[in-house]
């Protein structure tokens, strides 16, 4: 083994000792074929009595790394001709057609609003910039939550994308940023215009063409499992203050999603996969080996598609990134892509100067899932790598340093600088 990863290893199993994870699966490529990673660490389950060792075909809930999945099946349907970046979605999704945008709502519950002047976009839903956003991540939407409940008369809440993410738009398409559920109306318009159920699609156009088999899982149904799958799935941990701050097993059902067979599939947050599964998918983005995406196509998921007004409102946001898995130091180089968050060069001297992570190239993608589960890809310089844990503390600054560390070595050990 490497020095490189040698030392990512031993702070990774620091953390795993000190209870900072119960534990985590690790994989990394690049394209010379120098590197080949993949390994597990660490507890799958903590439950006293039951406790079971990693294994790398431990089976995750990604949360928001569900989204590149999803982006790639949108994306193939620009590679079929059916759509383009900038086609208009609403005649294709009639609620989402509907939304007004929401200027203000008192504590009664009582709403102004405007009527959305300007198209929805493909690529406004893919980059967050659709004025969809997730309410408990925005306040106005979080007050109107409050109100309406208060008053008697709660938001909606129901198993179908369109009752599920119903809400007010919170600005016009292409003006901000806000982080919120485009790409689940996404995976939504991928069902309507082809026919097929998200998780058909996924099996058919995603899965089969990199050979994956039913052991490397990938779905949006955990109720499917196998007995011997669902002996494979990570249990949710959450970090407890009465025991010095380690993390424990969670009680209780799984958080976000109910298991409602009749439920939509949320293209956006409701994956499952191992790594063994997830790292292909990265591989065949980095390799560009056209079994998802025609080159053309491919380079949309590294290229910037934020409208001038909409990429001022993500830097905005990320000068305070604690809330996103991820490591993202505030540089000011960065735009959204159809695929994720890409380093989009220095916008001045200053911040190239400023900028901790100088081994990142131009097009250098990234994002993670609440759950503490992060991915990179950086075709520049040839690597692509992901991290997978499960604890409910969403962006936990301890294993963002894991994140890191993991990146650090990535790049040494693919001797890039």
């Amino acid at each position: 083994m490497s020095a490189s990863f040698s030392t990512f290893e031993a702070t990774l199993e620091k953390a795993i000792a000190d209870g900072v994870l119960p534990g985590a699966v690790v994989a990394a490529r690049d394209k010379s074929g120098k590197i080949s990673y993949l390994k597990s660490f660490g507890q799958r389950s903590l439950t006293p009595g039951a406790e079971s060792p990693m294994t790398v075909d431990t089976i995750f809930p990604l949360a928001s790394m569900t989204k590149l999945i999803t982006s790639i099946c949108v994306a193939q349907l620009i590679d079929r001709g059916l759509v383009t970046p900038d086609s208009e979605v609403t005649s294709h999704l009639a609620v989402l057609a509907s939304l007004p945008i929401l200027q203000s709502i008192t504590p009664e519950g009582n709403e102004q609003s405007t009527p959305r002047s300007k198209p929805i976009l493909l690529r406004h839903l893919l980059t967050h910039s659709s004025g969809l956003a997730y309410p408990f991540l925005n306040p106005l939407l979080n007050s109107r939550a409050e109100a309406l409940t208060a008053a008697g008369n709660p938001p909606p809440v129901g198993p179908s994308v369109a009752e599920r993410h119903s809400h007010p738009l919170v600005f016009e398409p292409g003006s901000s940023w806000a982080y919120g559920s485009g790409i689940d109306w996404a995976g939504h318009l991928v069902e309507v215009l082809t026919g097929q159920d998200l998780e058909s699609y996924l099996q058919q156009h995603i899965l089969t063409p990199l050979g994956l088999s039913t052991e490397k899982v990938m779905t949006f149904y955990p109720e499917s499992f196998t007995p011997e799958q669902e002996a494979r799935r990570m249990q949710f941990t959450v970090r407890s203050p009465e025991h010095d701050n380690r993390v424990i097993p969670f009680e209780g059902p799984p958080p976000l999603y109910n298991l409602d067979p009749e439920r939509s599939i949320y293209g956006g947050e409701a994956g499952y996969a191992s790594m063994t599964a997830y790292i292909e998918i990265l591989y065949s983005l980095l390799m560009d080996d056209q079994k998802l995406l025609s080159k053309e196509t491919a380079s949309l998921l590294f290229k910037p598609m934020l409208d001038p007004e909409a990429k001022r409102g993500l830097l905005e946001v990320l000068k305070d990134p604690s809330w996103i898995v991820g490591h993202l130091p505030d540089t000011g180089d960065y735009d959204h892509s159809l695929g994720g968050v890409v380093v989009d060069g220095p916008t001045a001297a200053a911040a190239a100067q400023e900028r901790k992570t100088q081994r990142r190239k131009n097009g250098f993608l990234l994002w993670g899932g609440m759950f503490n589960l992060a991915w990179f890809i950086d075709r520049e310089a040839g690597v692509t790598a992901c991290f997978a844990t499960s604890v409910m503390n969403p962006a936990d600054p301890d294993i963002e340093k894991l994140f890191v560390a993991l990146e650090e070595a990535v790049y040494a050990e693919a001797g890039v600088v």
